[in-house]
């Protein structure tokens, strides 16, 4: 199914695709909006917002069981791939 299928891909994306798929996991929001001005305004307040809750639940300074150098090597596995220019 969609796993074998991104077994295939991830490894194409950098050389922690695979530990992005297979070591993180993420929290969805949705949010209605009235325009939007309202939509943009939301966005923004999440993206900054963002940096906080990775701050709150940073918990992962290991991989297969060493010390990695980072309080959160998931954050770290993200930032190459999915980082906004704004």
């Amino acid at each position: 199914g969609r796993y074998e299928i991104m077994k295939k891909y991830m490894p194409k994306v950098g050389s922690l695709g695979l530990d992005m798929m297979f070591r993180t996991c993420t929290v969805q929001v949705n949010l209605d909006f009235s325009s939007e001005a309202d939509m943009i305004r939301k966005f923004r307040a999440g993206l900054a917002l963002q940096p906080i809750a990775t701050a709150l639940f940073a918990n992962s300074p290991f991989t297969d069981g060493k010390p990695n150098g980072f309080v959160s090597m998931r954050r770290y596995m993200k930032v190459p791939m999915w980082s906004f220019p704004f």
